[in-house]
């Protein structure tokens, strides 16, 4: 049977490889009202974290996505993250824009008690407030023609490196408004 570190290190390989094989079909992403004319996105996601969602384009491709908000998984968390995305468009109409992204970014975990960072790792490391860890975020956006809004779904692998070495795996449903 495998241990909770080798599951999540498999998911994390796995998701990577499907991720890969996709972006190798899509094609580049076409400049939307999201992404193009409406470039600012804020909202509301759940999942991990449950909070607030911030996105910024800096042009049709690419853009910064930063959350705040709370998190459950290795404890009660307050949970910061910082990403770049780069974006792919699998399906584009009068209806709607189907984009697929992909990024890195970073991430930061503060517990509010002090618990066992199995979480983190198992490495003995069992006490502390503060976590940082790596993401690769993977996921798709729905974005709806008329309407300066997108839904998404997102699952990130990550690794977290303090304060022990460990893999994690997040994720997030949610849904921003573009200004």
């Amino acid at each position: 049977m495998h241990t909770p570190k080798k599951l999540h290190l498999h998911l994390m390989a796995a998701t990577l490889v499907v991720a890969s094989l996709i972006m190798t079909k899509a094609s580049p992403a076409a400049a939307s009202e999201v992404a193009e004319s409406r470039r600012l996105g804020i909202g509301v996601m759940v999942g991990a974290p449950t909070g607030l969602s911030l996105k910024y384009y800096f042009s049709p491709r690419h853009a910064l996505d930063f959350g705040l908000g709370v998190g459950f998984w290795g404890g009660p968390t307050l949970y910061l993250h910082g990403d770049y995305k780069l974006h792919f468009m699998l399906t584009r109409n009068s209806a709607f824009d189907l984009p697929l992204y992909i990024g890195v970014g970073a991430k930061l975990t503060v517990w509010f008690d002090n618990h066992d960072h199995a979480y983190w790792g198992d490495n003995d490391v069992h006490s502390g407030y503060l976590g940082f860890g790596i993401r690769v975020p993977i996921g798709i956006a729905f974005n709806l023609g008329g309407l300066p809004l997108d839904i998404f779904f997102e699952i990130v692998p990550g690794l977290g490196l303090f304060p022990g070495i460990g893999a994690f795996v997040d994720g997030a449903i949610g849904v921003r408004w573009y200004f």
